[in-house]
Parts: structure tokens; C-alpha cells; sequence
């Protein structure tokens, strides 16, 4: 029976398991927290599953890694290096996982969480989707998706027009991959995957410069504005509330 354990001196987790009388460990980039030791625990409970049924095949189940054994049932003949062929056809078998694509798995999150959002913010959502993350990914799996295809999307996205004909800004880049990250993330938490996403940085945002009124700027609006809107300024200039946060009060 394998463990998930933490790498000393970085945090990260890793799998630690025997296979053919060989300690093996598979590492990560993924932090310790609940939700990723979570994760991790499911997909080498089905990895200790497979070496006991003798059906575990080390190169599907990790095709990046630079561990190479043979599967148990195949030829003692083949335990030479795999041909890069053949590494390549692992790497699509481990693509092919028996996951819904992103569209249907998308459909499914949306019904569930719907009830939680105002119709505005579903209305965003849904823009997005259909604007940038189902025409990228929506035929594909979700257990197939890395993580140098959504940079590549991050990439495209940068060369798209935003507004006033600049680029789109890191701030809407940003805003658009962190909703592909909580599709995989949910994603990855059923279906016992580790999602591509888990380890994405975030685009650096310029700070707006805020140049708030004086005091004594404060004090000569209050003085001239429209009786009737005097409380509202007022209420507005000594609390910093949002517009949406004021209007919502009630006198």
C-alpha cells in the first residue's frame, strides 16, 4: 500500500509506492493542503488497485516520468527502455481517460452551482465559456487537458484585442483562467486526477493609481451639490463604500 508524503525543504507532495520490488516515488508540484493530499490519495489508490489486479501499466499511468518498468504481464524480453513510439502511445492511452469532456462536465457544474450565483455573474460565466474556454477545450476530456495547453491558451489570449484596441489586459486573462481553474479543480476532486491547473501563477496586475479627493475637495462638493443628494455623497466620501454596496442600503 503506497502513502502520499511531503517532500522535505519544498512542501510538495509526492507518491511513495513498491512496484515489481522497487521502491518508487512520483513527485508533484502540488502543496500540502487537504484538498491536494486529498486528490493525490485517490489517484494512487487506484494506482495500488491496478498493481494488485496486475493490470498496472507504470508508463500509461505516468508518462512523463523517467521511471521505465515493464508491466508484470507483459515478456521479461521487454524490459528494455520503452521506444519513444511506444512512450508516445502510453502518453495517449493515459490522455484517454474515462472522463467527460469539458463541455458535458461544464454543463453539469453550472446546473449544480447555478442556485449559488445572481443571474449577472451566470451571464459572465457563460460568456466566457463560450467566448474563449469551449472553443480551446470544449471536445476534450478533462483528464487530458495539461497544463502546456491551457499556457498556450494564456498565450493566445494575451494577442486578443481588449478594449480601446489594446490587448486584453492580465486582469481579464486572469479572470479567465481562474475559471477554467475551478472547472478542473472540481473536475480533478471527482474524478481523481491531478489537474493541470493546480499549479498556474497568476498574471502580474498593474495597480491603478488612486488619486482620492482632498479633505477640503471633499468639504466644497458637499457644499454645492443638490440638497437631496448630499447625504448620499456624504455617506459615500466617509465610508468608501462600492456604488452597488450604497444603493443597496436603505434609509
Amino acid at each position: 500500500m503506497g502513502s502520499v508524503r511531503v517532500l522535505i525543504g519544498r512542501g510538495t507532495l509526492f507518491m511513495d509506492f513498491r512496484y515489481q520490488g522497487k521502491r518508487c516515488r512520483e513527485y508533484t508540484a502540488l502543496t500540502d493542503t487537504p484538498a491536494n493530499r486529498k486528490c493525490l490519495e485517490r489517484a494512487l489508490a487506484k494506482v495500488d488497485a491496478q498493481i494488485k489486479a496486475g493490470t498496472f501499466d507504470y508508463a500509461a499511468s505516468f508518462p512523463g516520468s523517467r521511471v521505465v518498468l515493464v508491466p508484470e504481464h507483459e515478456s521479461p524480453t521487454s524490459a528494455a527502455p520503452y521506444p519513444a513510439s511506444r512512450v508516445a502511445a502510453a502518453a495517449a492511452r493515459s490522455s484517454a481517460l474515462s472522463t467527460p469532456t469539458l463541455r458535458e462536465f461544464t454543463t453539469q457544474w453550472l446546473a449544480e452551482h447555478q442556485v449559488e450565483w445572481r443571474r449577472s455573474h451566470l451571464k459572465v460565466l457563460n460568456s466566457t465559456l463560450q467566448g474563449h474556454l469551449l472553443p480551446a477545450f470544449g471536445n476534450r476530456p478533462v483528464g487530458a487537458i495539461t497544463k502546456g495547453e491551457i499556457l498556450a491558451l494564456r498565450a493566445q489570449l494575451a494577442e486578443l484585442p481588449g478594449r480601446s484596441n489594446d490587448k486584453l489586459s492580465n486582469k481579464r486573462i486572469n479572470g479567465i483562467l481562474a475559471l477554467l481553474t475551478q472547472i478542473m479543480n472540481n473536475a480533478a476532486d471527482r474524478f481523481g486526477f491531478v489537474s493541470p491547473c493546480a499549479t498556474l501563477k497568476r498574471l502580474k496586475v498593474r495597480k491603478t493609481d488612486i488619486e482620492p479627493f482632498t479633505l477640503d475637495q471633499v468639504q466644497t462638493i458637499l457644499q454645492v451639490v443638490r440638497p437631496d443628494y448630499r447625504d448620499y455623497f456624504t455617506v459615500r466620501f466617509f465610508t468608501g463604500m462600492r456604488t452597488g454596496e450604497c444603493h443597496g442600503l436603505k434609509w
